[in-house]
């Protein structure tokens, strides 16, 4: 798949007259592969985060936007190797 354009895992948050609501959306033709499905867990992760603990989410999300990073992405790679490390 490196020749071809990624298709995004999106997650979305929407206000509501109660606070808001979080939802995992993920491609439809989406392909079956482990770096789709590491992202789709993470995704999953971080909705449920933002559902359990919301201050603790806000409180990294105003940090997130006050530091400036060179970094903004995780190889696929790199994923793997922590995900490996906890397991062990």
């Amino acid at each position: 798949m490196p020749d071809q354009k990624k298709k995004p895992i999106f997650i979305s948050i929407d206000p509501t007259d109660t606070g808001y609501e979080c939802n995992v959306l993920p491609p439809i033709d989406m392909p079956k592969v482990e770096s789709y499905a590491v992202a789709l867990t993470m995704a999953y992760g971080m909705v449920k985060a933002a559902i359990e603990d919301p201050s603790w989410v806000f409180d990294y999300g105003i940090d997130a936007m006050h530091e400036q990073k060179d970094k903004l992405s995780i190889s696929f790679e790199e994923i793997l190797k922590r995900r490996r490390e906890r397991l062990n």
